[in-house]
């Protein structure tokens, strides 16, 4: 039998086409970057991700194509 915490823990939300990289405008390096996904979960607002430069290590979180860079 499955625990519960097992059940949780598996990657039943995470899609085939999720991607795991992504092109975005970093503010540090002060050009277009590809960002790697650092994480990603299901919250109540929706799909909350995690992306990070692997140049000079700035990160954001996006939750349902809403990002933290967004002024």
């Amino acid at each position: 039998m499955v625990g519960r915490t097992e059940r949780f823990n598996t990657t039943r939300f995470e899609t085939p086409s999720m991607a795991r990289e992504l092109d975005h405008e970093c503010p540090e390096c002060d050009e277009e970057r590809e960002f790697y996904r650092a994480a990603a979960t299901h919250l109540h607002l929706g799909l909350k991700t995690k992306w990070y430069c692997p140049e000079c290590g700035f990160g954001f979180v996006r939750i349902n194509g809403i990002d933290s860079t967004a002024v």
